[in-house]
């Protein structure tokens, strides 16, 4: 979807930074310290997890955004996805995707997004204007649909977490000068997606959703913490407008009765928040982003589905509510958080300052 070019050339520029993560050995060695105990006397007293444990990821990223940092005892973690762990207002979730015209996604990704990812965070790629921008990414998502024959070509999408103002004043406008660097058409449109597709490698319009994540849900019974996206993952992403108030429909999203329609259909992670402004959603109410991750995409296509044609209890009934509700369904190809660049006075958490 990107190189490393300025807005106006795909030409990558020269000796590009490798985006860097936390030394391995480093991330071995750390661990988060909970108190066991209100009383717990020494370090014999706390429990430990290493990084596998906390399956440091997009799932993983929003739970050490959580604003309770309290590790939930693996006894206590239940196998149905219950409640919700709020999440402070700190960082911007941008989701972009489009077809890849003539190319297969290795070609897409080796030609065209492999520059763009090794230079992440030189402050460089796209250009001046948004390359500081790019730099405040702490987690970044590979996505792909899987689905050769569709109009346009098979669909990559993008997803990150991009840091605000409250978490980096450095942050401020970080959110709009990314989702500008991803207009396509129309006034301001950036001149690198026309490029793209004279190359053959935009066979549609771009799509980008982005939204504050409120509130995640889902715990793994073994660790207490969301499992990490695995290659393979299954993940629906839908974006809708609400007839009801966001505040009165969080209690239905969370119900028991939602709890086993989830469970039911494999999800183990859900990320929910209403969107931003400068999000491509159109609604006259207000516009709501949920993430739903699965097994697989066999799984997700069959969720997503069922969502879209509302025809059978309690989608039918639920479709009353919303308004233009979007969907896709997208198999994750990589999922990379990158701790060095997250704010260390944030958490005082070993494996950040590692």
């Amino acid at each position: 979807m990107f190189a490393l070019a300025s807005q106006a050339t795909i030409a990558p520029i020269a000796a590009p930074l490798r985006a860097r993560k936390a030394p391995k050995t480093a991330l071995r060695r750390a661990a988060v310290r909970v108190n066991a105990s209100p009383d717990a006397k020494s370090d014999n007293d706390r429990a430990m997890f290493s990084r596998r444990q906390l399956g440091l990821g997009s799932a993983a990223l929003a739970s050490l955004m959580a604003t309770d940092m309290t590790v939930v005892n693996p006894a206590m973690a239940k196998k149905i996805i219950s409640g919700k762990q709020d999440l402070p207002d700190i960082a911007d979730l941008v989701m972009v995707f489009h077809g890849l015209g003539s190319y297969t996604y290795e070609k897409w990704y080796k030609e065209v997004f492999s520059p763009f990812e090794a230079g992440l965070h030189s402050g460089e790629v796209g250009g001046p204007e948004v390359g500081p921008a790019f730099a405040k990414v702490v987690n970044l998502t590979i996505l792909r649909g899987r689905n050769p024959d569709a109009p346009g070509g098979e669909t990559v999408a993008v997803q990150m977490f991009v840091l605000n103002e409250n978490a980096d004043p450095a942050a401020k406008g970080a959110l709009t000068a990314i989702q500008k660097f991803f207009v396509d058409t129309g006034p301001g449109a950036n001149p690198f997606w026309a490029e793209g597709r004279d190359a053959g490698w935009v066979g549609t319009d771009l799509t980008q959703w982005s939204a504050s994540v409120g509130f995640i849900r889902g715990a793994n019974p073994k660790t207490g913490y969301p499992d990490d996206w695995k290659k393979g993952t299954g993940v629906g992403v839908y974006d809708f407008g609400l007839k009801i108030p966001y505040e009165e429909w969080v209690p239905q999203f969370t119900s028991p009765e939602s709890d086993q329609l989830h469970d039911a259909a494999g999800v183990f992670f859900s990320a929910v928040g209403p969107d931003e402004k400068g999000t491509e959603h159109q609604s006259k109410y207000r516009s709501v982003q949920v993430i739903h991750a699965h097994k697989n995409l066999k799984q997700a296509r069959a969720f997503l589905d069922r969502v879209v044609k509302a025809d059978a209890p309690p989608f039918d009934q639920i479709k009353d509510i919303l308004d233009n509700p979007e969907a896709i369904a997208l198999e994750v190809v990589s999922d990379t958080f990158f701790p060095e660049y997250f704010p260390e006075s944030l958490f005082p958490n070993p494996l950040l300052n590692a």
